[in-house]
């Protein structure tokens, strides 16, 4: 058992414990918000230079993906040209010979 003293500086001393344990929690706790809102601020930040990438992306992909189509259609055009032709110049010779074998 302690003295009134006692006890009132026991009380007195809890008190203070108290208090300061109260302040470092709050103290504790506003940084942990400080700390969650930096966070999504962030993560806000992140998210938006990614689509704004992907957004580029996609773009410089299609530009890519059209230009090589019209490589693409051109390189037909051109083997559909060059078949064309190949098959004329076959005809052709193949209508030579015949007129220089009947001729002979």
């Amino acid at each position: 058992r302690c003295s009134r003293e006692e006890c009132q500086q026991r009380e007195a001393d809890q008190k203070a414990r108290f208090d300061k344990l109260r302040a470092e929690y709050t103290s504790v706790e506003l940084e942990k918000t400080e700390v969650v809102r930096q966070l999504g601020v962030q993560s806000e930040s992140l998210t938006a230079t990614f689509k704004d990438q992907l957004h580029s992306l996609q773009q410089e992909h299609k530009v890519r993906l059209e230009s090589t189509q019209q490589q693409v259609d051109s390189l037909q055009t051109q083997l559909d040209t060059a078949r064309q032709q190949l098959t004329e110049a076959e005809e052709k010779r193949d209508f030579v010979s015949s007129e220089r074998a009947v001729s002979q």
